[in-house]
């Protein structure tokens, strides 16, 4: 006798997996500091009880070790953001290139096996980059807010 995969049961689980389910992603930005605050706690975890042992209360190796994390997080801030400004910049100035390459090189390839006539238009392409970044400040600006909403959910 076959079994069936679908009984009364099974649905029922099934509906409270997926309320389950939709009830995560509805309380994600609510539970995400916790998610956050519970990763840092395991991860930092070690090092303040290494702390206690050597005779530091566990709050000062605590407080202590949130401090070096925040510098950590602070100086990567510090040496990637400048990286990462510069080759954005240098990635708007080579696209027109790249465009180039693409219509020289896959425009023809995508033509000739699946009959599909593509353009790349590089003045669009920039523009629209443009517009996304508007310029360094806007990008840091746009971060800063994604980070000040983030924080405030």
């Amino acid at each position: 006798m076959p079994t069936r995969l679908l009984t009364p049961e099974n649905t029922l689980w099934l509906l409270v997996a997926a309320l389950g389910l939709w009830l995560l992603i509805q309380l994600g930005p609510i539970l995400s500091p916790f998610l956050m605050a519970a990763i840092l706690a395991y991860v930092l975890n070690p090092s303040v009880t290494a702390m206690q042992r050597y005779g530091l209360g566990r709050t000062l190796g605590a407080v202590l070790m949130i401090c070096l994390l925040l510098l950590v997080v602070l100086g990567l801030a510090l040496v990637l953001g400048p990286l990462f400004v510069k080759e954005i910049r240098l990635l708007a100035e080579r696209l027109p290139g790249y465009l180039d390459e693409l219509n020289g090189h896959v425009a023809p390839w995508l033509a000739q096996r699946l009959g599909l006539t593509v353009s790349f238009d590089a003045a669009s392409a920039k523009a629209l980059i443009g517009d996304a970044l508007h310029g360094t400040q806007g990008l840091g600006m746009k971060l800063l807010d994604s980070l000040r909403i983030g924080g405030l959910s």
